[in-house]
C-alpha cells in the first residue's frame, strides 16, 4: 500500500502537468457537448470585417455616382451642341431673311420707278388731243370695157355686167342714150379710191425725273402706308440716283427712323451712324446721332448712351438734340 501510494504521488504532478501543457477540454468546449454551435469572434475582428464590407459598399456606390456624372456631362454636351446648331441656324435665317427683304425692298423700287414713268408717259398722251384724220370722201371711177373683155373686178367667165349711171331727176340727152343704149356693149364698173394717208406727229419726249417727288412719294409710303420695306427701298433708290442732292441726307434720316419704328435698334444705329459719317453738316446730324444714343439706350448699352449724347450736346450745343440729350443725361 505504502509503494502504490507512493508510485501515485509520483503519478499526480505528471498529471497535472499534461493538464497544464495541453489545455482543459471542458474549459475551450462550452457545456452542452460536441453539437453546441462554436465560440463567436472577438468584436474587434467583427468590426474589421464590417468596415470591410461597408468600404467595398462605398466604393460600389462612388462608381455608380461617377458613371452617372459622366452619362449627365455627355448628355449636357449632347444638349450644348443641339443649342447651340438651333442658334446658328437661327442667326443664318434671320441674316438670310433680312438680306431677301432688302433686295426685295431694291426690287420693289426699281420696279415702282418704272411704274411711275409710264403712268407719267401715259398721262401725258392722255392729256394730249388725238389726232383728227380728215376724212375725205369717197372717189369712185367709172372704167368702160368692151364687151368680152376681162373687168377689173369681175373674174374672167363672169357674165357681162349691164348697167347704166342715169342721173338721178335729170333726162339723158341723145349722146348719153347713144352711149348706154346697147347695153350689152359696155360694162361699168367701180373702184374705190385710197385715201390719202397723213404723217403722224411724233410721241413727245418723257419728262425727266423729279428728285422731289421721288423723295415725297418715299415719305408718304413710310409715314401714311407705314410700309416700311418698301420705303427703305424707295429711299435707298433716292440716295443712288441722287448721292448729292440736298435731301439725301433726310432720305438716310428716314431709313433709319423706319428700324428705329421696327425697333431694330442694331440696324437703326447703323442707319443713324450712317448719317453722321456722309453727311456731318446736314440738317439731319444733330438728331440722327440723338436718335442714334436713345437707340443704344433701347439695347441697354447705357455707356455707348451717355457717351453719344455728350457727344449730341459737344457738337450741336444749341439744337433742340442737345436739349433733350441734357434731359436724358440728367435721367440716367
Amino acid at each position: 500500500m505504502k509503494t502504490f501510494k507512493a508510485s501515485r504521488l509520483k503519478f499526480f504532478p505528471l498529471v497535472a502537468l499534461s493538464f497544464v501543457l495541453l489545455g482543459c477540454p471542458e474549459v475551450d468546449s462550452p457545456v452542452g457537448g460536441p453539437g453546441s454551435p462554436p465560440r463567436p469572434a472577438p468584436p474587434a475582428q467583427v468590426a474589421a470585417q464590417q468596415l470591410s464590407v461597408d468600404v467595398a459598399a462605398i466604393e460600389e456606390n462612388l462608381q455608380g455616382l461617377r458613371r452617372g456624372m459622366r452619362n449627365q456631362e455627355q448628355r449636357i454636351e449632347e444638349a450644348r451642341e443641339a443649342i447651340q446648331g438651333v442658334t446658328d441656324e437661327v442667326e443664318r435665317a434671320r441674316k438670310d431673311s433680312e438680306k431677301s427683304l432688302e433686295e426685295a425692298g431694291e426690287v420693289i423700287a426699281k420696279l415702282t420707278e418704272r411704274v411711275e414713268k409710264l403712268e407719267n408717259e401715259v398721262s401725258q398722251l392722255r392729256s394730249k388731243p388725238p389726232l383728227v384724220a380728215a376724212q375725205e370722201k369717197e372717189k369712185v371711177e367709172v372704167v368702160v370695157t368692151p364687151v368680152g373683155a376681162p373687168s377689173r373686178m369681175s373674174p374672167v367667165g363672169a357674165p357681162p355686167l349691164n348697167a347704166r349711171i342715169p342721173s338721178a331727176g335729170l333726162p339723158q340727152s341723145r349722146d348719153a342714150q347713144d352711149v348706154g343704149a346697147p347695153a350689152s356693149d359696155t360694162r361699168v364698173a367701180v373702184i374705190p379710191k385710197e385715201p390719202a394717208s397723213r404723217p403722224q406727229k411724233p410721241a413727245p419726249a418723257p419728262r425727266p425725273p423729279d428728285p422731289e417727288e421721288d423723295y415725297t412719294q418715299a415719305i408718304r409710303v413710310l409715314r401714311d402706308e407705314r410700309n416700311f420695306v418698301r420705303a427703305r427701298g424707295l429711299l435707298n433708290g433716292f440716295i443712288s440716283k441722287y448721292p448729292t442732292h440736298e435731301l439725301a441726307d433726310d432720305a438716310q434720316y428716314w431709313i433709319g427712323q423706319s428700324y428705329y419704328q421696327e425697333k431694330n435698334f442694331e440696324r437703326a444705329i447703323l442707319a443713324f451712324n450712317k448719317v453722321q459719317v456722309d453727311y456731318a453738316n446736314g440738317d439731319k446730324a444733330p438728331e440722327a446721332l440723338l436718335l442714334e444714343a436713345l437707340s443704344f439706350l433701347s439695347i441697354d448699352d447705357r455707356a455707348s448712351a451717355r457717351e453719344l449724347l455728350g457727344q449730341v450736346i459737344a457738337k450741336y450745343p444749341d439744337s433742340g438734340a442737345a436739349a433733350t440729350a441734357r434731359q436724358r443725361l440728367e435721367s440716367l
